[in-house]
């Protein structure tokens, strides 16, 4: 922690203790019981005096939805850990992927800039590689002395300058990109899936030659893809044993529940929602084992961990797909089902109990993790990445003014979200469909209609006309 941080948070405390300031009135205007307390001052300025720092865990889910989660009002999918880290943290309820399907996403998760950035950086790379000229969050907590592991689902590219040993991963245990990928036999993909769906359903491990990874080396082809989820915890309980003298950053990507779905006989048909909610509980079983691991480890009150997904639910597959809760729309379109998904952020003694409505996004991973390093953004590339810690510290409102939907297809900017207000240019309702072109184009209010039902573009005219200018200047900028 910097000394900076430590004044920042003493100022903080103070303000708590000083009746009706601005920061108490935002407070309670804006949060449900959420800020820091003094005792989470006192830790942090402790840790501080004993020379230690902060670890981070990322949970990344793929493919599940913003109503996936019992904590998110789902009846028929129980994930009490993961309700834990919500009821002890923060939940968002405004939190957004930073792309519509699984590699851009993954890209701006990890970078604090929007694929399209990536792109127009150089990336000399084919398909879906990180460029070798990008700066991860694993490469920006290795610079602060941290341990870093990247276990599970990596999809950026396994050449030379992608791989992540290559992007700041000290350890790399996983596969390459999606369990669907690499079909054989008659499972012939297309981009909006499977021909087959009968046999999707039915499908066996065989049926996918998908390589594990340890490292650089092929631990198993065809992996067992009813073991990811539990080999997957053990090697993060394995490798937090081995670093917990030492800060670390961990990253843990989950296959699930992409399809094909394969949960593990331990999980197979004992949830009240078929396989789907199968993986799901299993995910949650996992979660549960690691933050157990801390725990045992007294490392619970120094870890932040963060609970979230990629995108949303893959509908097109129904019952093998999940649900966006009352969001319009998944997966690879730009309606909210597609970017609306759960955002759980944990750290006990440091924040209380607490949801949030304020817009975030995964893209603001970047600056807050910067900020509390006290590591400065790099000058010499534009992010999208935005500082919440003082949102967290309760002190102001979003950062974040705008919010932008690029597409899957050439990374296209389709839809832009300013304040309550949405604005589409394009759209699509399926994955992988042609969009159709809006003009005049599509506007929402999202707090007044999260379902995106109603366009109330015709009796606003000038909103249009601001939302347009700006997905104009951020297109200029790019080009």
């Amino acid at each position: 922690m910097s000394f900076n941080f430590i004044q920042n948070m003493s100022k903080f405390v103070g303000t708590l203790i000083t009746p009706d300031t601005k920061a108490i009135r935002i407070m309670k205007k804006k949060f449900l019981l959420l800020g820091f307390l003094l005792p989470a001052f006192s830790q942090i300025q402790s840790q501080n005096e004993n020379n230690k720092h902060f670890n981070v865990i990322i949970f990344l889910a793929d493919d599940l939805g913003y109503g996936d989660l019992s904590c998110q009002g789902n009846v028929l999918i129980s994930t009490p850990n993961i309700d834990k880290l919500a009821a002890e943290g923060i939940r968002f309820t405004n939190f957004y992927s930073a792309g519509t399907v699984c590699a851009p996403s993954r890209r701006g998760l990890l970078t604090g800039r929007n694929a399209a950035r990536i792109q127009a950086d150089g990336n000399e790379l084919p398909g879906n590689n990180m460029s070798s000229k990008e700066i991860t969050l694993a490469e920006l907590f290795k610079n602060r002395g941290y341990k870093t592991a990247c276990i599970g689902k990596w999809h950026l590219g396994m050449a030379l300058g992608s791989h992540p040993n290559d992007q700041g991963f000290d350890y790399f245990y996983g596969t390459s990109s999606s369990n669907d990928h690499f079909p054989r036999n008659d499972f012939k993909r297309r981009q909006d899936g499977f021909k087959d769906e009968t046999a999707l359903k039915n499908s066996k491990n065989e049926d996918f030659n998908v390589p594990l990874y340890q490292q650089r080396d092929t631990f198993e082809i065809p992996a067992n893809q009813e073991l990811f989820t539990q080999r997957y915890k053990d090697e993060a309980v394995k490798w937090i044993n081995a670093n917990k003298d030492t800060p670390f950053f961990l990253y843990v990507a989950y296959n699930a529940p992409h399809v094909p779905i394969f949960p593990s006989d331990s999980f197979k048909g004992k949830s009240k929602r078929g396989i789907y909610s199968d993986v799901i509980e299993e995910i949650d079983w996992s979660v549960g084992e690691i933050i157990a691991t801390l725990t045992k480890n007294n490392l619970d009150k120094n870890t932040l961990v963060i609970f979230t997904s990629d995108n949303g639910p893959w509908k097109i597959y129904k019952e093998l797909g999940g649900s966006s809760g009352s969001f319009r729309n998944g997966k690879g379109t730009c309606w909210e089902g597609s970017f609306r998904v759960p955002g759980v952020f944990w750290w006990p003694g440091a924040v209380r109990p607490g949801i949030c409505n304020e817009t975030v996004s995964q893209l603001d991973f970047f600056a807050t993790f910067s900020a509390l390093l006290d590591e400065p953004l790099s000058d010499d590339r534009v992010y999208d990445s935005k500082n919440i810690l003082p949102l967290l510290k309760g002190m102001q409102e979003t950062p974040r003014e705008d919010f932008y939907y690029f597409a899957e297809k050439n990374n296209e900017l389709w839809a832009i979200r300013n304040g309550p207000y949405k604005l589409h240019v394009k759209t699509v309702e399926k994955h992988g469909e042609a969009p159709i072109i809006h003009n005049p184009p599509l506007l929402f209010n999202l707090q007044t209609d999260p379902g995106e039902k109603k366009d109330i573009g015709s009796d606003n005219p000038k909103i249009i006309k601001v939302l347009l200018e700006k997905i104009q200047n951020i297109n200029k900028e790019l080009n």
